[in-house]
């Protein structure tokens, strides 16, 4: 033996002993203690909480064990107060924890269950999903003995019992409450036709109440014996995650014993426990259990001893660990569909392979038979940590150190996800949306646009892939660094074991998750695929792609020329700016962006005058009622002069006429004060009547034709100085896109926002009234239908809908082609632009607020006007809002 392990020995023994000697020889049964005991633990906890130290919190108040206050101190942890759930990085609760405690965990806290857990932990629930894995896969799923849930399986159970009477096969048979725990309810019946239906109440079971949902099963009548005592096998098993799955064997536990010799049931006439339960509450009040001065004598003893009995009689032991395995990776497959459906439910922002805010110990009781097959006899997901005896006190203690330090729990967590959590903001912010075609030509490009979009999206892919490999890649050097007696055995090192565990996952997600819909189960199925198999490319083949991916995106995204992206329209040519947010650059300049964008309230300018802006909104809504119902009428003369209709300064539909086509053009008369127009006149021969599909298709793209004509009108100035404004803002975007966040994000209430969409949501209206052919109903057509999807979309989430149009989001697209019947080609095309129409609508109504950073008055600068009062102060004078739309000129 080397001077190095030599040391390491005296030191782990020292350090034994430091623990055994500092943790206080009490019974883990609080409610039982009195006198003298209860005040030493008392005050043993409360000088662990004295000694606080800044950095790692840990909040331990449901926790009754000792040892996890020492195991949490021995790493650097303070104990933080009972009610504090928001300090700790670490909560620790011997009791299962509700979905919405997990949901509103912080990033980088971590708590010591995970939901849905009890789908084995369960003796029910557990047998349930055994026999339905059993039926599907039975060559797999054969490691448990033959379970009946009562009272709703009773008479299949007392079929089978007298069947196997009538053939003389006799056979006993164990009871257990379905959620019961610590050897409470437990029986043994020699008979099945004793067994009742709905449970047993009071004596014979220590005086508890074993009424209600239970379990039977077929008894293990040829157990391993050792030493002529019954034994079963508690293993310990940690999941780190579950989203991926990650799950880790503990290469040690405790062999235990019952207190008297074995005999068969159908053979001998006692049926005490003592000798049919190996539990450790159960046996500890027989006097015949023996506490062991070793890891080797008593009725506790280590799986070192086990491995060692068995070698000396010539038992295959690798063999059987590698059963005992193959029997946990089986176990924690088949929970595994429950806990990433609940697990995703609780945290559905967090990506797929960050890290998991829950993480799990599991006690596995196995039970070995004549011929060492293992058979799994229940899960317990609050095993005991108790530590009465020395060998507790080892073997449990360091099961919670090497557990914490898996976990990898750092005081720099907390500002780390803050961080990122701020980076993804931003870059939902900055991100660029698709840079497609001209806004009057879109249907013209879709092809162009879905290539650009599929390439952003083959982009991200990567992204996430490569991050995924990188995280992966940092666990597995600090797993080497940390793991001693854990070993991970899933994902696992053999690339054989790890294919067959991947397809058995893939087929009991198939059995256990049937009928949630053919499109989400094929993509579940497809996503674990990809990330469990062993064919994944690695970190040089993904940054290759993703370099030639972000060329690919480069090219594609070059300017248009002139020709393509203009159109001359009375005489000049038509201003239509490309958006700060449709432009792509590099991730690197991307990225310099990022870090210098914060988005505060204190950005926000909060002087504004609410009432106001109520009013004026009120006056911007019924002037806009009032033009949408004014009268249409062409005028010769009109079409003669070619000239744009004086704006008015309410929210007015205006179109003007073209000199070189004889058709006939809209134009606007204005509503009087004393009646309201009769009607609108308008060429609506093409408009859709019975639903043919030519003619919808005809409709939507005359429809696309009329909101490209449509422009934002800023109040009191005309069309060109209107697209000069909003020039201006682009132009000025970096500095004005927090502001406009924060204004339409945190300013603008729900009502206010509504408002701001209800005033492209009526022009669009009237716009497509006129479109439509007379007698049909404009409500129930589908582009009509479709539009009220898209403005629902934009105002959803507090109007984040709208807000994410601004980055690379496309979800409301994403929501309409997920329909039944998804939209054309053309319909898409409008729907895209009516939210641009929203967006610019926005920004105009972000100007009048004067809250822009525009650097001059007539580029993008504010509309409202400044003079002075009787008292020589300047104060800021806002006309009334009336932000509208108006049709372009046209040459036809």
């Amino acid at each position: 033996m080397s001077s190095g392990q030599r040391r390491r020995q005296a030191s782990d023994g020292a350090e034994e002993a430091a623990v055994s000697a500092r943790l206080p020889q009490v019974s883990p049964h609080r409610g039982l203690l009195t006198g003298a005991s209860v005040e030493s633990a008392g005050d043993d906890r409360r000088q662990h909480r004295r000694h606080r130290r800044r950095g790692v919190g840990a909040n331990l108040s449901a926790t009754k064990f000792d040892i996890i206050y020492l195991a949490v101190e021995r790493l650097g942890f303070s104990v933080c107060p009972d009610e504090d759930f928001v300090t700790p990085y670490l909560i620790w609760s011997d009791l299962g924890v509700p979905p919405d405690r997990i949901s509103e965990l912080r990033a980088h806290q971590r708590i010591n269950h995970f939901p849905g857990m009890s789908e084995i932990s369960r003796k029910d629930l557990l047998s349930r999903n055994m026999a339905k894995l059993a039926r599907v896969l039975p060559k797999e799923y054969k490691f448990t003995p033959r379970t009946w849930c009562l009272p709703g399986e009773y008479s299949s159970f007392l079929q089978h019992s007298r069947e196997l009477r009538k053939v003389g096969k006799l056979r006993s048979f164990i009871y257990k409450p379905a959620n019961g725990a610590m050897g409470h309810g437990i029986r043994i019946y020699k008979n099945g036709e004793q067994v009742p239906c709905n449970g047993v109440s009071g004596g014979g079971n220590g005086g508890f109440d074993t009424t209600g949902p239970a379990i039977v099963q077929e008894y293990i009548a040829k157990p391993l014996l050792i030493d002529g005592f019954k034994c079963d096998l508690r293993i310990y098993v940690l999941v780190t995650s579950c989203d991926p799955l990650r799950v880790y064997f503990y290469n040690d536990g405790l062999l235990r014993l019952s207190t008297e010799k074995y005999a068969d049931p159908q053979k001998c006439e006692s049926d005490t426990l003592y000798m049919h339960l190996t539990n450790y509450s159960v046996n500890k009040r027989s006097e015949n259990y023996a506490k062991g001065d070793d890891d080797s004598t008593g009725s506790k003893r280590s799986i070192r001893f086990l491995n060692e009995y068995l070698q000396k009689r010539d038992y295959d032991v690798p063999l059987m660990w590698r059963n005992i395995i193959d029997l946990l990776v089986k176990t924690i497959i088949a929970v595994q569909p429950h806990l990433l459906q609940h697990y995703r439910m609780c945290r559905p922002a967090s990506p797929p392979g960050s890290d998991s805010v829950c993480f799990e110990i599991l006690g596995f009781d196995v039970l070995l038979d004549h011929k060492l097959k293992p058979w799994l006899v229940e899960v317990n997901r609050s095993p005991s940590f108790g530590a009465e005896q020395p060998i507790d006190r080892r073997v449990k203690l360091g099961v919670l150190d090497e557990a914490l330090r898996l976990l990898n729990i750092r005081a720099s967590d907390r500002a780390r996800h803050a961080n990122a959590q701020k980076v993804q903001s931003q870059r939902r912010l900055m991100r660029g949306r698709s840079n497609g075609a001209e806004n009057q030509h879109q249907h013209q490009h879709l092809q162009q646009l879905q290539r650009e979009r599929e390439l952003v999206r083959r982009r991200e892919e990567l992204q996430a892939q490569l991050a995924r490999l990188r995280r992966e890649a940092d666990r597995d050097e600090h797993e080497i660094r940390t793991c001693r007696l854990f070993r991970r055995i899933f994902p696992g090192d053999d690339r054989v074991s790890q294919e067959r565990y991947v397809k058995l996952m893939l087929a009991v997600f198939g059995a256990l998750t049937p009928g949630r819909g053919a499109g989400s189960g094929a993509g579940t199925l497809k996503e674990l695929e990809e990330q469990y198999s062993c064919e994944r490319p690695r970190q040089e083949e993904l940054m290759d792609q993703l370099a030639r991916c972000e060329e690919q995106l480069q090219q594609h995204q070059q300017p248009p020329s002139a020709d393509a992206s203009g159109k001359l329209q009375n005489g000049r040519q038509h201003q239509n700016h490309r958006r700060p947010w449709q432009r792509h650059h590099p991730p690197q300049s991307v990225q310099r962006r990022q870090s210098s964008l914060t988005l505060s309230a204190d950005e926000v300018d909060d002087s504004a005058d609410d009432d106001s802006f109520d009013d004026d909104y009120n006056d911007a809504v019924e002037s806009g009622d009032r033009q949408t119902e004014a009268k249409l009428e062409a005028e010769g003369a009109d079409d003669a002069s070619g000239r744009l209709p004086s704006v008015s300064s309410t929210p007015t539909l205006t179109t003007s006429t073209s000199t070189t086509t004889p058709r006939r053009r809209h134009t606007v008369v204005a509503a009087s004060g004393a009646g309201r127009s009769r009607g609108v006149q308008a060429d609506r021969s093409g408009g859709i009547g019975t639903g043919d599909q030519q003619e919808a298709e005809q409709l939507c793209r005359r429809m696309l034709d009329q909101l490209n004509e449509l422009c934002i009108r800023f109040p009191g100035k005309s069309a060109q100085q209107a697209e000069q404004v909003l020039a201006g803002l682009h132009q000025n975007w970096r500095q004005n896109k927090a502001l406009v966040a924060g204004y339409w994000l945190a300013k603008l209430d729900a009502d206010k926002r509504r408002k701001v969409i209800d005033i492209v949501r009526q022009n669009v209206r009237a716009t497509l009234s006129r479109c439509w052919r007379s007698g049909a109903d404009l409500d129930e057509s589908r582009i009509c239908r479709l539009f009220d999807r898209v403005f629902a979309r934009l105002l959803s989430s507090n109007g984040q809908g709208l807000w994410a149009t601004f980055g690379n989001s496309a979800s409301w697209e994403s929501a309409l082609l997920r329909m039944r019947e998804p939209p054309s080609l053309p319909e898409l095309a409008c729907c895209r632009r009516v939210v641009q129409l929203c967006q610019d609508c926005l920004l105009t109504v972000f100007l009048f607020s004067g809250q822009s950073a525009a650097p001059s008055a007539d580029v993008g600068a504010s509309p409202s006007t400044l003079s002075r009062d009787s008292g020589s102060q300047l104060k800021r004078e806002r006309p009334s809002l009336s932000v509208g739309f108006t049709y372009r000129a046209s040459l036809g």
